[in-house]
C-alpha cells in the first residue's frame, strides 16, 4: 500500500482496480477493524451521493472477495473488516517497525528499525486511491519517521547525504517547515552557506505568502546561525515536547483521527463521557502528528474533573508561560496580561497545545494562543461556549464499536486466548460497556490471571455489584465508579436527583415525559435537567427530545437511588398508562378490560394526536414496553402487566414483533396462573398462539389456541372466543387445511355479528377469503376480501387495511384477475406509510410472485431481494422461503 497499489495472493500478483481497490485500501487503513458500509461508499463515490447505497458496496466487496479470497474480508454488523496477519501488509509492518524504533535503547538500534520502516515506502501511500481522506495522516507518520532518521545522522555529523532528498521534500510539501529547517541546516553544515541562505529566504517568502505567518522557532534559530557567519548558533531554546507517553494499546477512532488530521490551527474540543478515551486520543494523535508542530507540544492537565479543585486559569497560564521559558519574575500578575503575553510569545508559531480534562469553556478561553497554533481540549463538558463563541471543532467520543473493543482485548490479553473463547471475549467487552477505561481494567484483570477462563471472568462481571469489579486496586484513576463520581459531584442537587432516578429506567432510549414522571417535575423542568446532564455526558442526546444512558452509568445511578421501589412504581405506571393512551389513539373506542388506576396522582401519562403519533411512540419505546410488562408481572402487579400487554398487542402485531409478543405473554401467562385468573390466562394463550405461529411452530400455535378457546368458553367470554376462532382459521389456512378454516370462518362471522364487533367481522372475512381461494371458490374469496377491506377502512384501522388488501390480492391472483398487482401496490404503499416493515415484506413476496407470473423476472427478483433483506434484518424464519424463491 505504501506506493504503487500492489496485491499478491499466494505469491501471484492479482489485479485489483477501481472500486474494489478503493474498498481494500479503506479496509487496510483500519487494520482488523470494522469499516461501515456508509464510510466505504463515501470513499468510493465521494461526489456521488446517489451511488452511496449498501447494495453498490456489497457488489464491490463481492468482486474484491473473488480477487483476493473471500475469507480475508469479513462481514461484521453493518460493515466489513480485513482479517489478515500484520506481516501481510506493508503499512502495518511500517507501523510496527516505527514502534520498535521508539522503544529502542540506543541510536544504532533505532536507526536500523527506522531504515527498515522507511525502505517499505515506494511512493505516495495508496497510489492516490483515497486522496486526502486517508493519505495526510499517513504522510505525517512517514514524515515523523524520516525526520527522526535524519536527526540521528545529524547527531553523528552526517549532513550532506540528506540534502538531495530534503530538497525534493520541500518541493513536494512546501508548507512542511521541518523539512526546510533540516535542508538549511544540512546545507550550512556541509559548507554550502550561500545555498543555505537562499533556501532560508525562499522558505520564509513561501510561508509568509501562503500562511501569512512568520517562520517558526527552528527556522528563526537557523537564521541566527546563517547571519552569524561561521560561529556556532546561540544555545537553542529547548522545544517543548510535553505530551505523556501514548498507550501502545490505543485502538480504533479512525474517523476521529481523520478529523484531527484535517485541522491545521484553531481549537478542537474532544468531548465524551468519563472513560471514553479522550486523553488517549489527544495524546496518540499528538505523537502521530509531531512533525506538524516544529515549535513544540505543550500539555497541561486542567484537573476539571477529579479529586481537588479545577486549575484556576491564572495558575494554568503561569505554568504554560514557564514552559515557554518565561522567568517567574517576568510573568504578570493579572490574568489578562498573562493571556496577552502568551499570545505574543506564540504568535505565528506552529505549536500544539493540549489542555486536558477541562471543566468548562470559561476555564479554557484565557489559555487560547493566537493564530498558527492548534489547541486540543478534552473534557466531559460539551464545551458549548467554546464551540459557539470561539469556533472550536467538537469531536464527540462514543464507546468503542464491538470490533474495536474486541481488538483492544486481544492486544492486552493475547490473541490466543480471545480466539479460543470468542464469545466470552465479546461478553467481557459488553460487560465493560465498550468504554476504553473499563475495557482496560477488564483486560488487565484477564492478563494478570492468565489461567482464568475468560468465560468465568465474564460471568463474574455479569453478577451483582458489577462496578465493584471494574477497579484497579492501586490506582484511583483506574476506578470506573470514581471516574463517574467526579462528573456527578460537579452537578447541582436537582440535576443529581434526576440522574439518580434515571437509574430505575429500562435500558435504551428514553424521552423527557418519562423522566418528568419519575422525578415528579414538569416536562419543561425535566428537559432542562436532562440538558444539564447531557452537558457533562452523563446522558447523551439521541433523537429529538430523547436521550440514552450508558449501561455502566445506569448501574452507578441505580446505586445512588434511596427508594428504588417508589421510583420504579412511578415508571411502571407511566409506561402502562401511556401505552393504553397509545392503543386508544390507534384504535378508536378501545377500552382495556384490565384497566387499573394510577397509584401516583402526579404521574402524567403522555397523550397522542392520532394513529401516526402513537405508532411512533411505540416504535421508540418497544423495548421499554416489554420490560414494563415483565417487570410488573415479576413484582406481582398482575393487573398492570395485563393492561400493558393488551395495550401494546396491536403495535406488536402490526409491526410483527413476534418474539416480544411471545416474551410478554409468557410473563403474563405465569402471572395469570399465579393469581388464578383464567380470563387473563385465555388472553395470554391466544396471543402466544399468534406469536409462535409466526415464529414457525404451527403445532404449538394450534395447541395454545385450543387451550385459549377453552378458557374463554369457561369464563363466558364470547368476544375472546371469537378472536381465537379468527386466529385459528388463519393458522389452518397456513397449513392448507382450508375446509377446517372455512368452518371456523363461518362460526367466527356469526359470533362477530352477535357481539357487534365490526373489526373482528372484517378479520373473519379476511381469513374466509383466503380459505375460499384455497378451495377454488374465487368469487366468494374476492367478495370476502372486498368486504373485509371496506370494514377496515370504515373503522379507520390503517394498519389492518394493508393485510386485508393482501388477502384480496391473493384472491384476485387465484382467480386470474389482473387486479392483483395493482391491489398489492396499494397494500405496499399503505404498509410503507405506516412503517410496517414485515408487512411490507409479506406483500413484496406476493408481488414478486405475480410479477414473475406476468413475465417480469427482473422486477420479481428486486421485490424478493428487498423482502429477504427485511426478513433477515428481523431474524424472521420466512427469510428461508424467499431464499428458495430466489434460488429457483
Amino acid at each position: 500500500m505504501l506506493g504503487a497499489f500492489d496485491v499478491v495472493v499466494d505469491g501471484r500478483p492479482v489485479a485489483v482496480r477501481g472500486g474494489p481497490a478503493v474498498v481494500l485500501a479503506a479496509l487496510v487503513a483500519a487494520p482488523n477493524r470494522l469499516v461501515s458500509t456508509t464510510a466505504l461508499a463515501g470513499y468510493v463515490w465521494p461526489d456521488q451521493p446517489e451511488l452511496q447505497v449498501p447494495g453498490n458496496v456489497q457488489t464491490l466487496v463481492s468482486r474484491l472477495r473473488r480477487a483476493i479470497g473471500g475469507a480475508s474480508v469479513e462481514t461484521v454488523g453493518n460493515g466489513y473488516r480485513l482479517a489478515v496477519p500484520e506481516e501481510a501488509v506493508d503499512l502495518w509492518r511500517f507501523r510496527r517497525l516505527v514502534r520498535e524504533a521508539s522503544e529502542a535503547t540506543d541510536p544504532l538500534a533505532e536507526a536500523t528499525a527506522l531504515d527498515a520502516a522507511l525502505e517499505l515506502w515506494r511512493g505516495g501511500p495508496f497510489a492516490d486511491l483515497l486522496g486526502d481522506r486517508v493519505a495526510p495522516g499517513l504522510v505525517d507518520e512517514w514524515f515523523t519517521a524520516y525526520v527522526r532518521r535524519v536527526d540521528l545522522d545529524f547527531e553523528r555529523g552526517a549532513y550532506a547525504p540528506h540534502i538531495a532528498e530534503l530538497g525534493r521534500l520541500t518541493s513536494r510539501y512546501p508548507l512542511r517547515e521541518v523539512a526546510w529547517h533540516r535542508l538549511v541546516l544540512a546545507q550550512f553544515r556541509s559548507g554550502r552557506r550561500a545555498e543555505a541562505l537562499e533556501t532560508y529566504q525562499r522558505a520564509v517568502r513561501l510561508i509568509r505568502r501562503e500562511l501569512g505567518l512568520d517562520p517558526g522557532a527552528e527556522l528563526r534559530e537557523v537564521q541566527r546561525l546563517l547571519f552569524g557567519g561561521a560561529e556556532e548558533p546561540r544555545p537553542r531554546r529547548t522545544v517543548p515536547r510535553q505530551l505523556p507517553a501514548s498507550s501502545r494499546f490505543f485502538t480504533g477512532r479512525a474517523a476521529e483521527l481523520t478529523a484531527l488530521d484535517r485541522l491545521t490551527s484553531g481549537v478542537a474540543a474532544i468531548v465524551g463521557a468519563a472513560g471514553a478515551g479522550k486523553t488517549a486520543l489527544a495524546v496518540h494523535w499528538g505523537h502521530r502528528a509531531e512533525v506538524r508542530f516544529p515549535d513544540g507540544q505543550l500539555y497541561l492537565n486542567l484537573r476539571g474533573f477529579g479529586p481537588g479543585q479545577p486549575l484556576e486559569p491564572s495558575v494554568a497560564l503561569e505554568t504554560l508561560l514557564r514552559s515557554l521559558g518565561v522567568p517567574a519574575g517576568q510573568i504578570p500578575a493579572q490574568l489578562d496580561a498573562q493571556s496577552a503575553l502568551m499570545r505574543t510569545l506564540l504568535s505565528g508559531q506552529r505549536l500544539l497545545l493540549v489542555l486536558d480534562n477541562a471543566f468548562d469553556s470559561e476555564q479554557v478561553r484565557p489559555l487560547l494562543p493566537g493564530a498558527g497554533c492548534l489547541v486540543l481540549v478534552t473534557s466531559r463538558n460539551q464545551l458549548r461556549g467554546l464551540v459557539g463563541q470561539d469556533g472550536a471543532h467538537r469531536i464527540r467520543l462514543d464507546p468503542l464499536t464491538t470490533t474495536e473493543a474486541d481488538t483492544l482485548l486481544e492486544q492486552v490479553v493475547g490473541g490466543q486466548r480471545t480466539r479460543a473463547e470468542p464469545a466470552a471475549a465479546t461478553a467481557l467487552a459488553a460487560a465493560a460497556g465498550q468504554l476504553p477505561l473499563a475495557l482496560m481494567i477488564v483486560a488487565e484483570r484477564a492478563a494478570r490471571q492468565a489461567t482464568l477462563p475468560l468465560a468465568d471472568l465474564a460471568a463474574e462481571l455479569r453478577s451483582d455489584r458489577h462496578l465493584d469489579r471494574l477497579v484497579l486496586g492501586d490506582d484511583s484513576a483506574g476506578d470506573i465508579r470514581s471516574a463517574f463520581s467526579w462528573s456527578y459531584e460537579a452537578l447541582e442537587e436537582p440535576a443529581r436527583r434526576m440522574f439518580r432516578l434515571l437509574g430505575v429506567l429500562p435500558g435504551g432510549e428514553f424521552g423527557v415525559p418519562v423522566a418528568a414522571a419519575v422525578a415528579g417535575v414538569t416536562d419543561g423542568q425535566a428537559a432542562r435537567l436532562l440538558d444539564r446532564l447531557a452537558s457533562l455526558h452523563l446522558v447523551e442526546p439521541a433523537s429529538t427530545g430523547r436521550f440514552t444512558l450508558h449501561d455502566l452509568l445506569r448501574e452507578y445511578a441505580a446505586e445512588l437511588v434511596t427508594d428504588q421501589a417508589t421510583a420504579r412504581e412511578r415508571v411502571l405506571d407511566w409506561y402502562a398508562h401511556t401505552a393504553l393512551a397509545g392503543r386508544q389513539a390507534m384504535s378508536n373506542g378501545y377500552d382495556n378490560e384490565f384497566y387499573v388506576p394510577l397509584r401516583s396522582a402526579d404521574v402524567r401519562p403522555q397523550r397522542f394526536g392520532g394513529y401516526d403519533d402513537a405508532l411512533r411512540w411505540f416504535e421508540a419505546e418497544a423495548e421499554s414496553c416489554l420490560w414494563v410488562i415483565q417487570q410488573a408481572a415479576a413484582e406481582g402487579r398482575h393487573g398492570l402487566a395485563m393492561m400493558a400487554t393488551k395495550a401494546t398487542w396491536l403495535f406488536m402485531y402490526l409491526t410483527a414483533r413476534w418474539r416480544d409478543m411471545r416474551a410478554a405473554n409468557l410473563a403474563v401467562l405465569e402471572s395469570a396462573r399465579a393469581h388464578s385468573d383464567p380470563y387473563a390466562e385465555a388472553n395470554a394463550l391466544n396471543h402466544l398462539s399468534i406469536a409462535v405461529e409466526m415464529l414457525g411452530d404451527v403445532d404449538q400455535a394450534l395447541a395454545y389456541a385450543r387451550e385459549s378457546a377453552d378458557r374463554y368458553r369457561r369464563t363466558h367470554a364470547p368476544r375472546g372466543e371469537l378472536v381465537v376462532l379468527v386466529n385459528m382459521a388463519g393458522t389452518l389456512n397456513a397449513l392448507n387445511r382450508y375446509d377446517e378454516a372455512l368452518e371456523l370462518h363461518r362460526q367466527a362471522y356469526l359470533l362477530a355479528e352477535q357481539v357487534n364487533d365490526v373489526v373482528l367481522q372484517a378479520g373473519a372475512l379476511e381469513v374466509g377469503s383466503t380459505a375460499c381461494s384455497g378451495l377454488g371458490r374465487h368469487a366468494e374469496a374476492i367478495d370476502n376480501g372486498r368486504r373485509a377491506v371496506e370494514l377496515y377502512r370504515k373503522q379507520e384501522e390503517p394498519g389492518r387495511v394493508a393485510g386485508g388488501l393482501l388477502a384480496l390480492a391473493r384472491a384476485y391472483a387465484a382467480a386470474g384477475d389482473d387486479s392483483a398487482v395493482e391491489t398489492l401496490r396499494e397494500a405496499l404503499g399503505m404498509a410503507q406509510r405506516d412503517n410496517l416493515a414485515l408487512r411490507q415484506a409479506d406483500i413484496r413476496v406476493e408481488l414478486g410472485r405475480q410479477l414473475r407470473a406476468a413475465g417480469d423476472r427482473a422486477a420479481a427478483i428486486a421485490e424478493w431481494r428487498t423482502a429477504l433483506r427485511i426478513f433477515a434484518d428481523h431474524d424472521d424464519p420466512r427469510a428461508a422461503d424467499v431464499e428458495a424463491l430466489l434460488g429457483a
